[in-house]
């Protein structure tokens, strides 16, 4: 009788007597455990109603998240796509539409989050391998004094070389390799210095110069890339 007549889980036994008092099954029923039966009855329903709600919800979140990332991996949204914008992308696919019992805008937010981090985490491993290859050019194919016009030659085919997409990073990335270079070659002849090493063994004070002004000049350069960078347009 009580589960043909599917109340509410908040439905009390005040509210539900009304419909169960001209029921000959309720009339039939002891009177003193009505009330228990009913209680009882009630609470074990709420639990099982919650858990196929659980059940429901769990599957409308997989389905958002599949969703997103079929989005994603076919360019309609990025890690720069706003909620309102993935709304109206979104508005017409089913699934996004039988999403009503979820919060979607909290989840599409950790959603892109997700993303961004990841997109960042690939990127430092990617500016790392490039590191790594410029470290393993002898010394004949890269110097404290190369140029990267030539040195580039040199990496075209690698795929770290490639794996780093904008040319300007790219540039960036060798000029702090080349201002390492000088800074160790610096302190180097420093350290000669100190220790008493022959002066033939130590560059000139023209040719120490030189490599200062070199080191600056790389420095200059790679901070115009980095204001390039974040402001376009800054470098003509």
């Amino acid at each position: 009788m009580l589960q043909q007549r599917s109340f509410p889980r908040s439905v009390t036994w005040e509210k539900a007597l009304p419909l169960l008092i001209y029921d000959n099954r309720y009339l039939s029923f002891p009177k003193q455990y009505r009330k228990l039966v009913f209680d009882d009855f009630m609470k074990k329903n709420s639990v099982q109603k919650i858990r196929e709600e659980m059940i429901v919800r769990q599957e409308i979140e997989q389905n958002i998240k599949k969703m997103m990332d079929e989005y994603l991996e076919s360019g309609k949204i990025t890690a720069q796509t706003e909620y309102k914008d993935f709304e109206i992308i979104a508005k017409q696919d089913p699934r996004f539409i039988q999403s009503k019992l979820i919060e979607k805008e909290g989840i599409y937010s950790e959603f892109i989050k997700t993303v961004a981090k990841a997109k960042n985490d690939m990127k430092e491993k990617q500016k790392i391998a490039f590191r790594v290859m410029l470290n393993e050019l002898n010394q004949s194919n890269l110097n404290e004094f190369s140029k990267w016009k030539e040195v580039k030659k040199n990496l075209k085919s690698d795929p770290r070389y490639k794996a780093v997409s904008s040319k300007k990073e790219r540039e960036k990335l060798f000029f702090e390799h080349i201002t390492e270079l000088l800074e160790q070659r610096e302190k180097r002849y420093g350290n000669k210095r100190k220790r008493g090493f022959p002066e033939k063994e130590v560059p000139k004070d023209k040719e120490v110069e030189e490599l200062k002004t070199k080191k600056d000049d790389q420095k200059l350069l790679s901070d115009l890339f980095k204001d390039h960078i974040t402001h376009p347009g800054v470098i003509t």
